[in-house]
């Protein structure tokens, strides 16, 4: 996979304390939720993501500050990392947005800059469920961008083992959950707007336009019922 460069969601680490041993790391997909759609230029563009935990996995849970109350990673996955578990460490969730794309333009100084959501926050899964979040925000830098096709591959869920001692180094093991492009960058998984000039949104899939269509008839027989039942009837005396 090709990055220039990770952003990582260090302000997702900071909370109270919590260590302790769990069953295993749990896993999962990640994917856009709204992959495709239109926006305008001077558009800030909002990045929501659906992870779904894996049939497979165990629960998972991670309190309102970010910690993770179930699930994480062992104490031998740990130990693998080379990270010891001997003393108090924090386990809490974290984020890595990938720079390739044409959003961010490869090193992350591209026409737009991005902003992490912290969005995954008192939750909590079991084996097969899923929740959507709001993963990070683009805003074009200087307040527009201009017309075009933008793109974005990688968002990572992840998970952090960290240890800050009175004495020494910073200490951490990182693991990643989900990544929406685990097989590389690739146009089968981007998350992709078309900006045009001056006012955008999101241009509706055509089941939707189906469905607004529906609504709109909907609407139109029950505002014919009501002026029907507005009409004047006998007095009452």
């Amino acid at each position: 996979m090709s990055r220039l460069a990770n952003i990582l969601g260090a302000a997702a680490l900071f909370g109270a304390a919590a260590s302790g041993a769990h069953a295993a790391l749990p896993f999962g997909t990640l994917s856009f939720v709204q992959p495709d759609g239109t926006a305008g230029a001077s558009d800030v563009i909002d990045i929501v993501v659906r992870f779904t935990l894996s049939q497979d996995s165990d629960p998972f849970a991670v309190d309102a500050d970010g910690l993770v109350t179930a699930g994480g990673p062992s104490e031998q996955e740990l130990l693998d990392r080379g990270f010891a578990v001997d003393a108090p460490y924090t386990t809490a969730i974290s984020y890595s947005a990938g720079c390739s794309g044409s959003f961010l333009g490869g090193n992350c100084g591209g026409p737009y800059a991005f902003n992490f959501g912290f969005g995954f926050s008192n939750i909590s899964l079991q084996p097969g469920e899923s929740v959507d979040f709001l993963f990070g925000r683009l805003s074009p830098n200087g307040g527009t961008a201009a017309p075009g096709i933008y793109n974005f591959y990688s968002a990572q869920l992840q998970v952090v083992a960290y240890r800050i001692p009175e004495n020494g180094p910073y200490q951490e093991a990182r693991f990643t959950l989900a990544d929406t492009c685990p097989n590389g960058d690739d146009l089968s998984c981007d998350f992709t707007r078309t900006v045009r000039a001056g006012g955008g949104g999101i241009v509706p899939e055509p089941s939707t336009w189906a469905l607004m269509i529906l609504g709109f008839g909907a609407a139109g027989s029950a505002l014919r019922a009501n002026r029907r039942r507005a009409l004047p009837g006998p007095a009452r005396g």
